[in-house]
């Protein structure tokens, strides 16, 4: 990690959970029997892409095993009754823009965040294709005019790796 960032993570408690979430994605890839490659988000990279896919968003991760691409998240948790997260709409819609560039499959998966630590047992996993388009979506999934965002409760999205064995 480039010392940078490592100040930045100091300071900014979100990209420090960030930061864990990604070490425990990485490390649970292991435990499972994932080989996985980390992918470059700096500038020379992301240029290579930018005309091609028109700004499209790369994930963090690229999983051999399924040629899968895992955008990892590390967010707050809301709701009591039922837990849910939110994912921005912008980033969905840039993710599907390399899907539909690469034709590889986009999975996120979110932990949940509790100020600059990550809850490392708490990975939960979906598909883009679950997401977008809008018929696709489980119920309890909604956009959310006010944030901009997906509504995405916990109990949709699948637990720990088992979304992998599927693919």
């Amino acid at each position: 990690m480039k010392l940078l960032h490592k100040i930045r993570c100091l300071f900014n408690p979100h990209l420090a959970a960030g930061h864990k979430a990604e070490q425990a994605f990485e490390k649970l890839c292991e435990q499972n029997g994932y080989a996985w490659e980390k992918i470059s988000q700096d500038k020379q990279s992301f240029r290579r892409y930018a005309a091609l896919t028109k700004y499209a968003k790369r994930g963090d991760y690229l999983i051999r095993n399924n040629n899968v691409e895992v955008e990892v998240k590390c967010l707050k948790v809301y709701g009591n009754k039922t837990p849910y997260q939110y994912l921005a709409w912008k980033d969905l819609k840039r993710h599907k823009q390399m899907e539909d560039f690469t034709r590889s499959r986009v999975v996120f998966a979110f932990f949940e965040k509790n100020g600059r630590k990550v809850r490392e047992d708490s990975v939960r996993m979906i598909p883009l294709a679950e997401l977008m388009p809008a018929q696709n979506r489980k119920f309890g999934i909604f956009y959310d005019e006010k944030n901009k965002s997906l509504r995405i409760p916990r109990h949709v999205m699948h637990s720990g790796f088992e979304l992998f064995k599927h693919f």
